[in-house]
């Protein structure tokens, strides 16, 4: 699994699948997942996943409006 991987789907659980970014910090959640995003440098915290979430938001905002200008 890459970065590139775990940030993909992270977003996927919080956008598609309406996962709550607290749950995301959870210790249950962590444990799962917490020693793989340690050793790829993906922080677990809610900060960084709703600056990340609203970073792609953004991106893809970006997309859709470039779209319909063509």
């Amino acid at each position: 699994m890459t970065t590139q991987k775990v940030f993909k789907h992270l977003i996927q659980l919080v956008v598609d699948n309406g996962i709550a970014l607290p749950m995301l910090s959870s210790p249950a959640f962590t444990c799962s997942l917490g020693e793989m995003a340690d050793k790829l440098g993906v922080s677990l915290q809610r900060r960084s996943m709703r600056n990340m979430t609203l970073r792609e938001a953004h991106s893809q905002k970006k997309k859709c409006y470039k779209n319909i200008k063509v």
